[in-house]
């Protein structure tokens, strides 16, 4: 593997001079390479581990066999990415200033973004090659994440931000598993509803609140940033908040369907008790008429019997 990590560098130093830019062009053609292998290895031992992927639809088959790749990617990537921020003191330690912070870069931070680019470039494809399975959110989400990426890699600086929002990826996994389930008809499990929790947690952490202390930190050094290429600084301000709209939006959803999930059966249950409980007084009062009926019926009977016996008793004329 290492061998084949240094001919593809070599390859790319061809065309750029850059190490970092190799080190990203070489993580990209690794990741690109990777997803096409997990993509068709799902293809061929789905039918065979899973017995719920045969009933699928044709789109459904195509959108399962990108989730394995998007499940690896998230994965690694926030793994990679809470490394880089938090451990590897390559961007945060206790010498480095604000401002130091966002012109740092890295040889890792390159090669996330190399892995990232790889991976949305391929499943762009897919999902413009089966339209059925894409959406128009999904194609803003790809195309702004590419570009940022592209800008990212051409700036050499703003490295910071691009992992914290790379750090969304974390509900990857999560909405994977819910999209699963649904298919194979597997959302009475407890699993389900115990995912959708974790995912509202995970999203409401990730992708909303995640982006308070983003722009707090670049509010904090706008004077830096703005020295930065203007298209830089306008895909930095504007693109968050283009996701961040997209997230805030998509977790409106999420809330509403674990709300659902969580309260809609005893909602349910009680409308329906309340139901049964109308329809139980409704068929009572019929009865009582029914019964009332009955019985005045009973008196009208007796009353006409008592008449035609007058009616039809001898009479005893005195002589």
């Amino acid at each position: 593997m290492a061998g084949v990590w240094t001919e593809a560098t070599e390859v790319l130093a061809s065309v750029t001079e850059d190490p970092l830019l190799q080190v990203a062009g070489t993580a990209g053609l690794f990741s690109a390479v990777g997803y096409t292998l997990l993509y068709k290895c799902s293809q061929v031992l789905s039918p065979k581990l899973c017995s719920g992927y045969r009933p699928l639809k044709q789109h459904d088959k195509v959108d399962w066999s990108t989730r394995l790749p998007s499940t690896l990617h998230a994965v690694l990537v926030t793994a990679l990415c809470l490394w880089a921020l938090c451990y590897s003191g390559e961007f945060f330690d206790s010498s480095s200033s604000s401002s130091r912070v966002v012109l740092r870069v890295s040889e890792l931070s390159y090669a996330i973004l190399g892995i990232s680019a790889g991976y949305f470039l391929v499943d762009f494809c897919v999902i413009c090659w089966h339209t059925e399975i894409g959406s128009k959110e999904m194609y803003i989400h790809h195309v702004v994440s590419l570009l940022s990426l592209a800008v990212a890699a051409q700036v050499h600086s703003l490295h910071v931000y691009l992992l914290m929002v790379l750090l969304t990826e974390a509900t990857t996994p999560f909405v994977n598993l819910r999209w699963a389930l649904d298919r194979l008809q597997l959302k009475h499990l407890k699993l389900y509803q115990v995912n959708g929790l974790l995912m509202l947690l995970v999203w409401g952490v990730a992708r909303v609140a995640m982006f308070v202390p983003f722009y707090l930190h670049v509010l904090q050094n706008l004077r830096i940033i703005a020295q930065e290429p203007p298209h830089a600084v306008a895909m930095l301000l504007g693109v968050p908040l283009l996701l961040l709209a997209l997230n805030t939006m998509w977790f409106v959803k999420i809330a509403k369907g674990a709300y659902k999930m969580m309260f809609g059966a005893k909602q349910q249950q009680q409308q329906q008790q309340q139901q049964q409980g109308v329809a139980e007084l409704q068929q009572l009062k019929e009865k009582q008429r029914q019964q009332l009926r009955i019985s005045a019926d009973g008196k009208q009977q007796e009353l006409l019997g008592t008449v035609e016996i007058k009616a039809y008793a001898p009479h005893h004329h005195a002589e």
